[in-house]
């Protein structure tokens, strides 16, 4: 079980950090969390990731970082939810976006986009940072194999972690043409 608030107190421990608050986002499958969190700086994704790595265990890392000057209100003086939903476009995650740079990679991110439910992929971006988990890497492992013809083995999906090592493994290995179980 997550607690949100668990994570938004030890975020606020963070030196700078005047206030915080965790949303959990998306649908069923793809939810993530994104903590939005006012400072005078903007701290760097990975910092606050281990930092807050030492005390709360992995599926409770946010996988978003939203730096605000200041928390939106309603009226009543509470928290505007709905305005912090809008703020998609200034998420942050650890890596700096890097581009596909051949047609495997291209496909790549757009199969780890539709297991991850996110839209703003690039090569070096980590699979497990992004909200993935061992359910959606046997999903990922299995997509590979039906739409690029390649199986892999579950444990390449950890041990690569991101699009840009993975696509230097599968470049390794033999298609294997993927075959369905027909219905009977």
């Amino acid at each position: 079980r997550i607690e949100l608030g668990e994570i938004e107190s030890y975020l606020s421990k963070f030196d700078g950090i005047k206030e915080s608050i965790v949303i959990d986002k998306g649908e069923d499958a793809n939810k993530y969390l994104c903590a939005y969190y006012v400072s005078e700086k903007e701290y760097d994704v990975g910092v606050l990731r281990e930092v807050l790595k030492k005390s709360l265990p992995d599926y409770m890392i946010p996988t978003y970082f939203v730096h605000l000057e200041k928390m939106p209100l309603t009226s009543n003086g509470k928290v505007d939810r709905k305005e912090l939903l809008k703020l998609e476009d200034q998420m942050s995650i650890s890596t700096e976006y890097e581009a596909p740079r051949n047609e495997l990679e291209e496909k790549l991110v757009e199969i780890w986009g539709e297991v991850l439910g996110q839209s703003k992929l690039g090569i070096a971006d980590d699979f497990f940072e992004l909200g993935g988990h061992s359910l959606k890497a046997t999903l990922l492992v299995g997509r590979i194999h039906k739409e690029l013809n390649m199986e892999i083995p579950l444990q390449e999906i950890f041990k690569a972690g991101n699009i840009k090592s993975l696509s230097q493994y599968l470049m390794s290995v033999e298609e294997k043409e993927f075959r369905t179980i027909e219905r009977v």
